[in-house]
């Protein structure tokens, strides 16, 4: 096929997709939908106009996107078809489903991997595959800076490893870093974690839990953490909900100071990534001045793999390599097979790194749905073994963390130009 016909045939697939999102649903996630209803995120000029035609059509709306100008809204198929033909009405979408991007079946375990740990705490080794241990020897720590992990909680053991390198030094807990709490699949008070998955990633991001090697085990030990629940425990969400989730980021940023935005999940790609809901809203972070850290996805090596949100060029869009049990040895490492793959469907180049993503140790709560599910993943204490680009995201998230922490003005573009620099 020559050149001309292989760029008509992509432009005709962009438009194949951007009819399909426009014109219905493609099985979406409909929580809050009942049988003859479904679930959509529809925009218009602004919000307060998308509520006014919603309602005026019938439909019962669920959530309020002022992020993105539009409202999340059970409607049946009547109610959508008029919604379509409603001049002032921009997009209707479906509200996708989103999950949390791991590949959690348990690997062979080598030989190697628990040799000598006998203790409660074992070794996390990908502090020092990127680095991080020679930025800790100049002090830097992460101190000051807050990120916002938009998964399935916070809970289980990690609420105890958060209490700063200096108090852990001293064996208190005094002053935990987990800053703020929000949650929005069952509204709780206070942390909690039934799935696991947002744990795990926290503690690769923070933990200041010191292991074997005499270490830290989370890339950024002082950071403060925010943890907002938009995944359920059985690790799925929807476009409503983590949007609604960037929402509260951007709303508390200053509060928090909440720095950096950590989004291991993905999503399908049902269009340009211009025209999708979920990217806009991560665009719309973005240029709030919070640098977003997403997840590649686990549908690789494939070109064209690269999930929602994974397929925004503004972002920071994680895969993931193995140091196959050699962390000292760069020689064998290599990407894992799991590790999505550009070009994107609209033609970038991603992702723009890649870290480690192979055999991650970090703590998950005892009786989650992952503990449960996946037992032969578990180490000693609350400690567990997971794969994927949600890990290698937290460990860049961790790293973006440490960058700002020394040069707290940069931008997210200048954040993202010296990680991939």
């Amino acid at each position: 096929m020559n050149t001309k016909k292989k760029f008509t045939l992509t432009r005709l697939l962009m438009v194949i997709t951007a009819l399909i999102m426009f014109l219905g649903p493609v099985g979406g996630l409909p929580t809050s939908a009942s049988a003859s209803q479904a679930s959509f995120i529809v925009q218009a000029a602004n919000t307060e106009l998308a509520v006014q035609i919603v309602e005026a059509h019938g439909g019962e709306i669920t959530s309020r996107l002022d992020i993105i100008h539009a409202v999340a809204a059970n409607l049946s198929e009547n109610e959508a078809a008029q919604l379509r033909l409603d001049k002032n009405i921009i997009a209707i979408t479906p509200n996708g489903e989103v999950k949390a991007s791991d590949d959690n079946k348990p690997g062979k375990q080598k030989e190697d991997e628990t040799k000598g740990q006998t203790s409660e705490t074992p070794s996390a080794d990908f502090g020092n595959v990127v680095g991080a241990d020679v930025v800790w020897e100049e002090g830097v720590t992460g101190s000051g800076v807050a990120v916002a992990i938009l998964d399935t909680g916070l809970g289980g053991n990690l609420l105890q490893l958060t209490q700063g390198t200096q108090d852990a030094k001293k064996n208190k807990n005094k002053s935990s870093r987990i800053v703020a709490w929000k949650d929005f699949i069952d509204n709780s008070k206070k942390p909690i974690d039934p799935n696991g998955h947002g744990s795990h990633v926290a503690g690769i991001i923070g933990n200041s839990q010191k292991g074997q090697d005499g270490e830290w085990n989370g890339i950024a030990p002082d950071v403060n953490l925010v943890g907002v629940r938009v995944l359920n425990d059985q690790g799925a969400g929807t476009y409503e909900s983590v949007i609604s989730g960037l929402q509260w980021v951007i709303n508390n940023k200053e509060r928090f100071n909440i720095r950096v935005v950590n989004l291991s999940l993905v999503s399908p790609v049902q269009s340009p990534y211009w025209a999708d809901p979920l990217n806009q809203a991560v665009t719309a972070t973005w240029a709030s001045g919070v640098t977003v850290v997403v997840a590649a996805g686990n549908s690789g090596p494939g070109a064209m793999s690269i999930s929602v949100p994974g397929n925004n060029p503004y972002v920071i869009t994680v895969g993931a390599f193995t140091d196959n049990y050699t962390p000292s040895d760069w020689s064998d490492d290599y990407l894992a097979p799991f590790s999505a793959a550009g070009p994107t469907l609209d033609g970038f180049t991603k992702p723009d790194l890649v870290a480690p993503g192979a055999h991650m140790v970090s703590v998950v709560p005892t009786g989650s749905y992952l503990t449960t599910e996946y037992p032969g993943n578990n180490l000693n204490g609350n400690y567990f073994k997971l794969a994927g680009t949600s890990q290698a995201t937290a460990a860049v998230s961790g790293i973006a963390a440490l960058v700002i922490s020394q040069s707290p003005k940069l931008s997210p573009d200048q954040v993202k130009m010296r990680l991939t620099s």
